[in-house]
């Protein structure tokens, strides 16, 4: 499609099915539609709370919690009730808020889960909004404060949240830097950062934390992903449910819909980093500066500055 023809196009054409059909017809082929239920983006979305969002899978949700809470030190949990993900603004003026899933365990303990695959450099901003709403709202008049059990927060990340390199999990609470004590566990963040995975490990070698995040990833093939769901009867479970989503044509189209607004979201964040690189070049940046400030490859920064539209 041309860019004077994507130019054209609303915003709600572009959600349409035939549009969605036209965008993305290598998912519509036969081959295409086998290639994603054998690998589902386990990130999508749809799929996710399809998968850890629903009564009839809780097992899969308890599991994937307890498996934190057992490596943060946390008290495990035995049973969840899905809650509204949707935070209303205490005023006019105030922020709504809509959240990947939400739950309440047995004994109270507030469980917020949230995947984000598009970069923000103010995620962990969001991510300490999001767990505190949550904490505020479970307060009411006459309330005692001792009484208000723990919210956390569970967030999985596409891209690196955090620096240094201290594993694809950690946890955090209120805790004095200079002494170390804490003050309260009462609202607990938890990070997975999917970029810190790394590969070339045997499955008996992760933790029971980074089996889960080797499904959530597509850095592994679905040869390494199998040989885990053998071992794993919950990895089985979560490619069963991705086939029964699959197979149900509007979930699938509104898979694809957000397969294709990543792509090309890629393509928008890639096509505004070459024009920097070109404005460097035009200022006289060496391609190593420009390489570094950019990301680029120097062989890539070489095609821009002959003019080549060819990918590196």
């Amino acid at each position: 499609m041309s860019e004077q023809n994507k130019k054209q196009i609303s915003t709600e054409d572009q959600d349409s099915p035939e549009s969605i059909r036209e965008r993305g017809k290598e998912y519509f082929t036969e081959e295409g539609r086998k290639r994603e239920k054998e690998q589902p983006d386990f990130l999508s979305d749809k799929l996710f709370k399809f998968i850890f969002g629903r009564p009839e899978r809780v097992e899969l949700t308890l599991a994937f919690l307890n498996d934190l809470f057992r490596a943060s030190g946390s008290p495990l949990i035995e049973s969840l009730t899905f809650d509204n993900p949707v935070l209303p603004a205490d005023s006019p003026s105030a922020k709504q808020g809509t959240i990947d899933i939400v739950a309440t365990t047995e004994d109270g303990v507030k469980v917020h889960i949230e995947v984000q695959v598009k970069f923000q450099n103010f995620y962990a901003e969001r991510a300490v909004y999001y767990v505190c709403a949550l904490h505020n709202r479970r307060f009411s008049a006459g309330d005692d404060y001792d009484a208000i059990n723990r919210t956390v927060s569970v967030n999985i990340t596409n891209f690196t949240l955090l620096e240094g390199d201290f594993g694809c999990h950690d946890w955090f609470f209120m805790v004095s830097p200079r002494t170390h004590r804490q003050l309260s566990d009462r609202v607990m963040v938890h990070t997975l950062e999917l970029s810190k995975l790394t590969k070339g490990r045997k499955y008996t070698e992760l933790s029971p934390v980074e089996r889960w995040l080797v499904l959530l990833s597509r850095k592994y093939t679905l040869e390494e992903k199998k040989e885990m769901a053998q071992a794993n009867a919950y990895a089985q479970k979560m490619f069963e449910a991705a086939d029964v989503f699959m197979s149900d044509d509007a979930n699938y189209m509104a898979y694809v819909r957000d397969m294709l607004a990543r792509q090309e979201e890629k393509m928008a964040i890639r096509e505004n980093t070459e024009e920097i690189a070109r404005r460097m070049k035009k200022l006289g940046c060496d391609d190593q500066l420009i390489s570094e400030a950019t990301g680029l490859s120097l062989e890539r920064i070489k095609q821009l500055d002959a003019g080549s539209g060819e990918d590196s």
